[in-house]
């Protein structure tokens, strides 16, 4: 079975995003491989220029036995031990039960690329692997996730988070509060033929004690397992040992990593787009744990280096440091800039699949892949998309509304639509009436000015006056047709809780299971067959 499927054309964000997609030559400078022509060109570079594939594959095949990978991924790991083999990379932060939908979007595309690639390229194979960014100290962006109740109201679940703990993630458990969470579901989700099930399949991944990044992980091969996803948990000691040549660099020669940051930072403001990853004038590219177990940045000062760690300042000279990643390169976790070249030191990435921010904040990174030695993927977005539910389009039908208005205009739509089906002749009789005192007004404005210049700021004050009185009068009018209207308004905020929640795009904000408990099993194998690999632009997808 398939879904029905409809493209929508937005205007997409950030304009760099925009101008990747669908404007490519404007900012072609800034990347290494243009994703339209470029892929074979970079598989051959990549592969000639990788060389960890034993020690990683030995690392993953360890990490996927352990969180009880499913066959058609070990099979990939087989083919990733292979020369010919690369891979078609995502990842993502390690969300309470998956987090947003658009985690999901990532890994239905990398393993859609792959099967593509390996068609148009039948002397490579490709794999699909999630890289789990697991050294992120942010708790607050993965402890929670967000549902629609029957009500079509958004409900946020929330593990406790304290503002002064900076551990990251891998060293995290599942805390005892995760049973409030599951009970909340069992009263959110209406008991049907799906909703146990997946309730209880979550139960024994999410458990008390349980390590928080490995539970993601053990999520992905449960729920998505069938498609032979690889997970890779970056903070694993032994990624550690192989990651030390790139650390050594990132440390040594930090300043000419922050102008060359600098230079591509300046040419991007040039030419009008919004720089997305910006450090401070001494910070370098790699995070430090203390002996606590707290993460803090690494910031150069002359031949020194500081840890501002939240339990103590730390201080290293420069040969310090580095027999401290000599002997502990497990300590160190890249930024957000040296992540991604990490990533393909460790991976034989062809392509890296991306969301609209990660695809911009690509455009930065070219001088650092260049300078490190490491050859640059294409870099190419995954697959944006909104479910509509049968009650949705049938709202959608009824309001005689269009998808991209949806998009565009969000709130904006209940007031249009209270306007237009407003009493015509009340919207005449307010436009006739603000014309009439804007006319009034400048007479008299006119007369005044050759009686007393000095009076026209009184004249302006008063039409002000007269204007805002007028508008709160035609807002009251606006709110009495809205309540005549209420109906018409309730299918509206359906319509905009669904496609829109908090404002947002329905993949930003909402969790799968909510489409898990209604549709069943089947749903993502169901969802996945249905989605376009060659369209670039947003998908509708109609259950």
């Amino acid at each position: 079975m398939t879904y029905r499927v409809e493209a929508v054309s937005l205007q997409e964000s950030p304009d760099l995003f925009n101008d990747y997609l669908n404007s490519f030559d404007k900012i072609a400078e800034f990347f290494s491989w243009d994703p339209r022509y470029d892929v074979r060109t970079c598989i051959e570079a990549r592969l000639q220029n990788y060389r960890n594939r034993d020690k990683v594959v030995e690392i993953l095949k360890r990490q996927q036995m352990k969180w009880e990978a499913s066959t058609a991924t070990l099979e990939n790991l087989e083919k990733l031990s292979r020369p010919d083999t690369l891979a078609v990379v995502t990842g993502q932060q390690a969300g309470l039960y998956g987090g947003p939908l658009y985690t999901v979007y990532k890994i239905l595309t990398v393993v859609k690329k792959s099967a593509l690639l390996s068609k148009t390229n039948p002397d490579y194979s490709f794999v699909p692997l999630f890289w789990l960014e697991a050294g992120d100290s942010d708790y607050r962006e993965v402890n929670h996730f967000q549902v629609l109740d029957t009500e079509n109201q958004l409900v946020r679940l929330e593990l406790p988070a304290r503002p002064d703990d900076h551990h990251s993630v891998y060293r995290r458990s599942v805390p005892a509060e995760i049973k409030d969470i599951q009970q909340q579901l069992e009263k959110i989700f209406v008991s049907n033929d799906f909703r146990d099930d997946v309730l209880n399949r979550l139960k024994n991944i999410y458990q008390a004690g349980e390590n928080f990044a490995e539970a993601f992980a053990r999520w992905v091969h449960a729920f998505l397992g069938e498609f032979g996803i690889i997970v890779i948990n970056p903070t694993d000691p032994a990624f550690g040992h192989l990651s030390k040549p790139l650390f050594s660099r990132a440390l040594q020669e930090w300043k000419e990593i922050r102008d060359r940051l600098d230079t591509v930072n300046d040419q991007l403001i040039k030419k009008g787009f919004h720089t997305q990853i910006l450090l401070d004038e001494q910070q370098t590219t790699l995070f430090f744990e203390d002996d606590q177990g707290s993460r803090a940045r690494v910031d150069g000062e002359g031949e020194s280096f500081i840890v501002k760690s939240p339990d103590a300042l730390l201080k290293f000279g420069r040969h310090e440091l580095l027999d401290v990643l000599e002997k502990s390169p497990q300590r160190f976790t890249p930024n957000v800039a040296l992540r991604p070249v990490l990533q393909d030191w460790l991976l034989p990435t062809a392509i890296y699949i991306g969301g609209p921010s990660e695809i911009s904040y690509a455009a930065q990174l070219k001088p650092l892949y260049d300078f490190l030695g490491v050859v640059e993927p294409v870099f190419q977005p995954r697959i944006r998309l909104s479910l509509v539910e049968k009650k949705i389009q049938k709202a959608v039908e009824k309001l005689q509304l269009d998808y991209e208005d949806i998009f565009r205009e969000g709130e904006n739509l209940i007031q249009k639509h209270v306007r237009k089906r407003s009493d015509r002749m009340l919207v005449s009789t307010f436009e006739e009436a603000e014309k009439q005192l804007k006319e009034s007004m400048e007479k008299i404005g006119s007369q005044l000015q050759q009686l007393d210049p000095t009076l026209q700021g009184s004249v302006d004050k008063t039409a002000n006056h007269l204007k805002e009185t007028v508008l709160k009068l035609r807002e009251k009018a606006d709110e009495a047709m809205q309540r005549k209207m209420q109906a018409d308004i309730s299918q509206f905020e359906k319509v905009l809780s669904n496609l829109l929640p908090q404002g947002k795009f329905q993949e930003r904000v909402l969790n799968l299971i909510q489409y898990q408990v209604k549709y069943g099993p089947h749903f993502i194998r169901e969802l996945y067959n249905s989605l376009d690999m060659e369209q670039n632009q947003h998908q509708m997808v109609f259950l």
